[in-house]
C-alpha cells in the first residue's frame, strides 16, 4: 500500500500569563461510587485546593417514590485532608413538595452522615444543600431551611442557587442565617430556534451576577465548570440525549456535538473574580474533581493551571494518509494538552464523494450544516503519539476526477 502525507495542521491553544491569584478555591467531589480511582484522585487533588465539597447523598424520585440515596463515602480517604471539608446533599426538584420529605426526616439522614464522618476523624466545616428550587417557590424552601437549621443546631449550612433567584425580593430572607451562598454560573443552554451554538458558561453574565450578589452584602462563592456535555441529535436534528460523565454507544443516523468548559476562558474568569474578591466574594468552587477516566472533564494538571489564572498551552497536529485505492486515514497527535477538553477537526471534501467511513478511539461526527464539510470530535490524547481517529473511502464523481479530502482546521471544540 502506497502511503502519501497529504496534510499536516497545527495550532497553539491558549497563552501563559504569570499570575498570583489570591482567591480561595475548592473542588466538588461529585462521584457516587468511591472506586480506587476516586480515592487516589481525592488524595492528589486535595493538595491543590483550599478544601473539598463532597457529595454524600441525594433525594431522588417522583410522586410518592422519593428516596434518600446515601453515597458510600470512603471517610478514610477524607480524614487526612488538611483543607475545609463540606458535605453536600443534592435534592432533586420536586422533592420538597412531597410530604414524605419534610426537613426533620432529612435532618436525620444528614446527622447520621455527619456522625460517620466525625467518627472517622474528619473535621467537617458544615453541610451544603444543592437544590435548584423554582424561583416562585423560594418561600417554601426558606421555611424548609429554617426547620432544617433548627434540627441541626450549631452546624453551618450553605446552599447553592441559581442566577434567576437574583430577581427575587425574597432572596435576602432565604439567605438569612445561611453561612454562605454558592452562585452557580454554569448550565447548558440550548437555543434551537435562534440557531446559536449551545453555551455552558458566559463570562459576561457571570460578572453581572457577581455584581448583583455583591450588592446584597451577603457572603458567597462562585461555582465554575471544568466539564463538558455531549449532545446527541436524531436524524431530524432534534436533541435526544445529553451525556456528561459517561459516553454512550453511537446511534446510527444520529449526530453529536460537544460543548466543553474552555480553559482559556475560565482562566480569564479566575483573574476577573480575583480582581473583585474580598468583601462578600469568598472564593470559587470548581465542578467537578477530575478523574483520569472522565473523558468529559479536564485533567488535574489543566485545572491547577486555570486555578492560577493561566491558560494552558497546547499543540495539535492532524495528518491525512492516502492509499492508492482512495482510502484516507486521519491521524492526530497532541502535545501538552492533558484534559483540555474535546478536540475538533474540520475536514473539507474538495472533490469526489464518500462511499464509506468509520471513526474510532472515541471520535464522533458532529452536526454540520456546511455542504462538503465534515467535523469530528474526540478526546484529547496528550501522550504525543499519533493516533488514528478514523477513515474515509472516497470515489471520484467521474472517471477523470480525483477525490480529495483536506484538513481545514484543528483545535479545541468551542
Amino acid at each position: 500500500m502506497l502511503i502519501c502525507f497529504l496534510a499536516v495542521g497545527s495550532l497553539l491553544q491558549g497563552t501563559s500569563i504569570a499570575s498570583d491569584i489570591d482567591l480561595p478555591q475548592m473542588l466538588y467531589v461529585w462521584q457516587r461510587l468511591w472506586t480506587d480511582e476516586v480515592k487516589s484522585a481525592v488524595r492528589e487533588a486535595s493538595g491543590s485546593a483550599e478544601g473539598l465539597c463532597v457529595l454524600c447523598g441525594e433525594i431522588a424520585g417522583r410522586g410518592e417514590g422519593w428516596r434518600f440515596h446515601r453515597v458510600n463515602v470512603d471517610w478514610a480517604s477524607l480524614a487526612p485532608v488538611k483543607g475545609t471539608l463540606w458535605l453536600v446533599f443534592r435534592i432533586h426538584t420536586g422533592a420538597l413538595e412531597s410530604e414524605h420529605w419534610d426537613a426533620s426526616t432529612f435532618a436525620g439522614h444528614v446527622q447520621k452522615t455527619l456522625n460517620d464522618g466525625a467518627d472517622a476523624g474528619c473535621v467537617i466545616a458544615g453541610i451544603q444543600i444543592d437544590y435548584d428550587c423554582p424561583t416562585e417557590k423560594l418561600t417554601l424552601y426558606q421555611n424548609w431551611l429554617q426547620v432544617l437549621r433548627g434540627k441541626l443546631a450549631g452546624i453551618p449550612v450553605s446552599i447553592t442557587g441559581l442566577p434567576d433567584w437574583l430577581t427575587s425580593r425574597r432572596l435576602p430572607e432565604l439567605l438569612a442565617g445561611i453561612d454562605h451562598f454558592v452562585l452557580q454560573v454554569h448550565s447548558l443552554e440550548l437555543d434551537r430556534e435562534s440557531g446559536r451554538q449551545p453555551v455552558l458558561f458566559d463570562e459576561t453574565k457571570m460578572m453581572r451576577w457577581v455584581g448583583q450578589m455583591n450588592s446584597l452584602m451577603l457572603p458567597f462563592r462562585v461555582a465554575l465548570p471544568t466539564y463538558g456535555w455531549r449532545i446527541a441529535y436524531d436524524r431530524y436534528g432534534q436533541p435526544q440525549r445529553l451525556e456528561a460523565e459517561g459516553i454512550h454507544e453511537a446511534v446510527a443516523g444520529w449526530t453529536y456535538q460537544d460543548v466543553s468548559a474552555d480553559p482559556a476562558v475560565l482562566a480569564g474568569a479566575v483573574r476577573k473574580l480575583a480582581a473583585v474578591s474580598g468583601g462578600n466574594l469568598k472564593g470559587i468552587i470548581w465542578f467537578r474533581m477530575p478523574l483520569p477516566s472522565d473523558r468529559m472533564n479536564w485533567s488535574l494538571k489543566t485545572l491547577r493551571q486555570v486555578m492560577k489564572g493561566d491558560a494552558p498551552q497546547a499543540h495539535f497536529e492532524a495528518e491525512l494518509r492516502l492509499s492508492d485505492n482512495h482510502l484516507v486515514e486521519l491521524w492526530l497527535a497532541t502535545h501538552d494538552a492533558a484534559g483540555l477538553g474535546r478536540l475538533c477537526v474540520r475536514l473539507h471534501l474538495q472533490s469526489g464523494s464518500i462511499l464509506a467511513s468509520d471513526l474510532m478511539r472515541g471520535f464522533r461526527q458532529l452536526k454540520n450544516t456546511e455542504e462538503r464539510y465534515i467535523t469530528v470530535s474526540g478526546p484529547v490524547y496528550s501522550d504525543g503519539e499519533k493516533h488514528m481517529a478514523g477513515w474515509w473511502l472516497l470515489s471520484g464523481d467521474s472517471d477523470s476526477e480525483v477525490p480529495a479530502l483536506s484538513v481545514e482546521e484543528i483545535g479545541l471544540c468551542p
